[in-house]
């Protein structure tokens, strides 16, 4: 879903009016494309969003479900290894893990707002 997205055509003409135009991008190619995009299909997954973020406690458990689906992904950001030879041995534990040593420190600097505005400045200079 995170290559889809919608345009909005406006008519000023005697009444305003709308139009939703979806649209997805970057599939095959660096492209964005309205063809062959079903647009019932769009409004009934735009909706079915719109409901979830209406719904703090939907929202919470799509997030943490979707956090533990790709945890190893984001645990990766953290460790200095590189590469799917190294990947396979760290979760093999065959390799240390660099993320626990400071853990409560890193934490605080993610969970403050003011720590993590300057750590994401910090990282921008990089």
């Amino acid at each position: 879903m995170w290559n889809e997205g919608y345009m909005v055509k406006l008519d000023f003409s005697n009444d305003i009016k709308y139009e939703l135009i979806p649209f997805t991008q970057c599939n095959a190619s660096p492209k964005v494309s309205i063809e062959g995009t079903d647009v019932d299909l769009f409004l009934k997954k735009f909706k079915e969003l719109s409901d979830v973020i209406k719904d703090d406690s939907k929202l919470k458990e799509l997030n943490a479900s979707f956090a533990m689906k790709n945890h190893k992904r984001y645990k990766l950001i953290f460790e200095p290894y590189g590469g799917r030879f190294c990947f396979g041995m760290y979760f093999r534990n065959l390799l240390p893990s660099f993320v626990k040593k400071n853990l409560t420190t890193k934490i605080d600097f993610i969970e403050c707002e003011a720590h993590r505005d300057a750590l994401l400045d910090v990282l921008k200079t990089l």
